[in-house]
């Protein structure tokens, strides 16, 4: 295949690649196919020196000859010194260093490059500061001869596509990462949530939320991937979710009374995101609790926690747990009104200002997400309440 071919193919399979590893070790062929070379590397070095480099490699059966080189003949290797002082995407082959002849010679290239037939490279660096120092290098064999300047001509075109697909692809394994950390937080969660954009659609479900909804019939996903609710609920979900469309706040709680345990269900705003032709999406944050939580939040927790006293804190984990006003009372033994009291001054002490609000917080806080500690649940007596979950805007 000719450059004028061959380059654009490369170039494409480059930005693909990024995604798919696939087509990135096929890109990198790619680069070693237009200058005959036998071997592609990217060989990353960690910028203080502490750490030996790695590589990836086209065909991994070389694997083991670079764990040689880097255990054994890195500090035996000269090309390294006059390297180093090449500018990003200026290639490097050993015709243009100085000490060509020496390296010839020298016990690393008869030992080692010659026993590999590595005999040649035409090495790049792409990225060479504080944060990150990345080569590219191909290797050549005896047979192919010594890298030119007609072959750092023919590579010139393709390097800077190599370091921004490079960059591309390193941003998209930071938010993959990220993803996969907040997914595994987010099933870790002893409540159910649900994330929802503007339109209602459903992106992602947590597996306390999945389990609830394989249980309860009256919440699901319909077909064109919409939340649906049962009965009043599902109207008062629509618009409860219009009217934080047009405020941008959400505030309340919705109880899905028709479940086998009744369902409180607390909206949360999640940051706009860029959608479709950069316009930003809303999107949504559901918390789902079943009855009173089968593990009761620990009010020593949530005390550290809102810097709340101990007696505010326990109405607070039993309200966030899933009890009404009337079934917290009930529980601590005291009257409704002081429950409404304890909750005025949470309000006071917190900023929040409903009990959805006041909800939400403490279910995304440190106290919901860490074990009770031992005897945590003692400290709540377990009055029998009717299981129900807190209404829509009782003492709000």
């Amino acid at each position: 295949m000719r450059d004028e071919e061959a380059i654009p193919s490369i170039v494409g399979d480059l930005y693909e690649g990024a995604m798919d590893p696939i087509v990135w070790r096929r890109a990198m062929q790619g680069i070693a196919d237009l200058v005959r070379g036998n071997e592609t590397l990217l060989i990353h070095y960690e910028p203080t020196g502490a750490l030996a480099p790695s590589a990836e490699l086209v065909h991994p059966e070389n694997g083991g000859a670079f764990a040689e080189y880097a255990a054994h003949w890195i500090n035996k290797d000269l090309r390294i010194a006059p390297a180093l002082r090449a500018l990003p995407l200026e290639p490097q082959f050993e015709l243009r260093l100085r000490c060509w002849r020496e390296h010839l010679a020298s016990e690393f290239y008869n030992e080692f490059l010659a026993r590999h037939d590595f005999a040649s490279f035409l090495c790049t660096w792409l990225e060479k500061d504080h944060r990150a120092v990345v080569a590219l290098s191909v290797q050549g064999s005896r047979k192919r001869g010594p890298f030119e300047h007609g072959d750092a001509q023919r590579i010139a075109p393709v390097l800077p596509h190599v370091r921004r697909a490079l960059r591309i692809r390193r941003r998209l394994q930071e938010v993959r990462a990220r993803a996969d950390s907040l997914t595994a937080a987010l099933d870790r969660a002893p409540f159910g949530i649900i994330l929802i954009d503007e339109a209602g659609g459903v992106k992602d479900v947590n597996a306390a939320a999945a389990d609830l909804m394989r249980r309860e019939p009256a919440i699901s996903v319909r077909r064109d991937g919409k939340l649906r609710l049962d009965g009043r609920a599902g109207k008062l979900l629509q618009r409860r979710l219009a009217e934080a469309t047009r405020s941008g706040t959400a505030s309340g709680v919705i109880r899905l009374s028709r479940a086998g345990t009744p369902v409180s269900i607390v909206i949360a705003a999640l940051a706009r995101e860029p959608g479709v032709c950069g316009r930003h999406e809303r999107g949504w944050l559901l918390l789902l609790t079943r009855g009173a939580r089968e593990r009761p939040l620990d009010p020593r927790l949530v005390a550290h926690d809102l810097d709340l006293s101990l007696r505010e804190a326990e109405v607070v984990s039993l309200i966030a747990s899933g009890h009404d006003l009337a079934a917290a009372a009930h529980a601590l033994r005291i009257s409704v009104q002081t429950v409404r009291t304890h909750l005025k001054a949470v309000y006071g002490k917190t900023g929040l200002h409903t009990q959805g609000q006041l909800i939400h917080r403490v279910l995304l806080g440190a106290a919901s997400l860490r074990e009770p500690t031992h005897g945590a649940a003692a400290s709540i007596p377990r009055g029998q309440s009717d299981g129900g979950a807190i209404g829509a805007r009782s003492a709000e």
